[in-house]
């Protein structure tokens, strides 16, 4: 009974640590409607029995793909019970604490995946429940699909591990992984691209060859089937084959012009004359009347058209822009914040915390390679296949969130091998059971 308690207390503490701040947080108040296009979406579906009506909740513009269906979804079934209103986003909000909640907890398991160390991954888990980096918009609020796909990010990860070092051997993580593969990519569809690359190390490395390409096979084909329905549906309604979404188009024309400058908003999201906000049709009337006027997939089709005659007339901006984006995306300056939402900490503040965890996160994954490399190649396909599409459309800071809590990892592991250095020799704290 007391080795029970002695197991359990830790992580009473840690969700002491998670639930603290996040329920605290709930006393500024939650939306009474929903915002953005991932709520109106879901509440549209809520009202009128179809995923749509992105951008204005009082114009009617019929079926969208401009959002990944799996959020919305989730969102939706919150809306049917409990209300498009302030009840329906206080559950939201509950909702969204408790799935930040899991996604920090199984830093625990991914630390003694990586490092073989507990150690660090309560580090890591601590680290990540204190840490205020949008602890209210990401991970209270949950009005966007970030930080499920953190909780995602983190299962994923665990999962590949398991199939590579299990050599593919069994069929019943097979299945799961391609069942998995298909519904996280209807949440996220960059999933799409890490399990693509994760695909292709497995059968760079793996010592059965000809076994891996069948199971890997075997689990596209099931993520294919789990994704067909939405596509069909998609097809179905807008005339398109979109995959997931259709807003590729309208992210590149956004992010690709004479003046985008790499980041979302281009200046702060707050500045009504933000040429962000005179360009999309969330914001912009001119540009909704097109939406409204051309349809979904025509509107998408020319603002794809026109980023990618400007990309072909300015390739030396666009790969400079590239750049610019990828430094962005991993290192963000305090304007990546808008001073009114940055709360007690400062955009200044906010922005050193993220690139100190990016910049150890970095020696992290050195160290890991180090230690396994296959391992690393693996966490690679993480970080290269969720942040890869932003270097070439836009960044804002959110897009970094469903990587924060593998960065986070890799940067204690630095911070945590760096003290075992400093530390008198005695056993090895990671015989401690926790």
């Amino acid at each position: 009974m007391k080795m029970r308690l002695a197991q359990l207390l830790p992580w009473l503490g840690l969700w002491l640590f998670i639930l603290v701040p996040r329920i605290l947080n709930l006393q500024n108040g939650v939306p009474g409607e929903p915002i953005g296009e991932m709520e109106r979406t879901a509440a549209c579906f809520v009202n009128n029995g179809y995923f749509g009506d992105p951008y204005r909740p009082d114009v009617t513009t019929g079926p969208s793909a401009h959002i990944a269906p799996g959020y919305a979804a989730f969102l939706a079934l919150i809306y049917t019970q409990f209300g498009t209103g302030t009840t329906g986003h206080n559950v939201q909000a509950v909702c969204s604490i408790f799935i930040m909640g899991i996604a920090i907890s199984l830093l625990v398991p991914l630390g003694k995946k990586l490092f073989h160390s507990a150690w660090v991954g309560w580090m890591a888990a601590i680290a990540m429940s204190l840490l205020p980096l949008s602890i209210n918009f990401l991970q209270v609020l949950g009005q966007w699909d970030q930080h499920i796909s953190l909780l995602i990010a983190h299962l994923y990860l665990l999962l590949m591990l398991e199939l590579h070092e299990s050599q593919w051997q069994s069929w019943r993580k097979t299945l799961l992984f391609g069942i998995f593969t298909g519904g996280i990519i209807l949440v996220n569809p960059q999933f799409a691209l890490v399990a693509a690359l994760f695909g292709i190390l497995e059968i760079a490395i793996q010592r059965h060859r000809r076994n891996t390409i069948v199971k890997l096979a075997i689990a596209a084909i099931l993520a294919i089937l789990m994704i067909t329905p939405w596509t069909l549906r998609n097809h179905r309604e807008l005339g398109a084959w979109y995959f997931i979404r259709s807003n590729a188009g309208l992210e590149m024309w956004l992010g690709n012009r004479d003046e985008a400058n790499g980041f979302s908003h281009f200046t702060s999201d707050d500045d009504i004359h933000s040429p962000f906000r005179q360009l999309h049709p969330l914001y912009s009337d001119v540009t909704f009347a097109k939406y409204v006027t051309f349809g979904e997939k025509k509107f998408m089709h020319d603002r794809r058209a026109e980023a990618e005659e400007w990309i072909r007339t300015h390739p030396e901006r666009f790969a400079e822009l590239c750049l610019i984006r990828a430094g962005l995306f991993w290192f963000p300056p305090p304007r990546m914040w808008s001073a009114n939402k940055a709360g007690r900490f400062t955009p200044e503040l906010r922005s050193i915390m993220y690139c100190t965890i990016n910049t150890f996160a970095i020696f992290g994954w050195l160290l890991l390679f180090r230690q396994a490399w296959r391992k690393a190649f693996i966490v690679a396909t993480c970080l290269i296949g969720l942040s890869l599409a932003y270097y070439m459309l836009h960044v804002e800071i959110r897009y970094l969130f469903p990587l924060h809590g593998i960065c986070v990892l890799l940067a204690c592991s630095v911070v945590f091998s760096i003290a075992a250095r400093l530390m008198p020799r005695r056993s090895s704290p990671d015989r401690v059971t926790t």
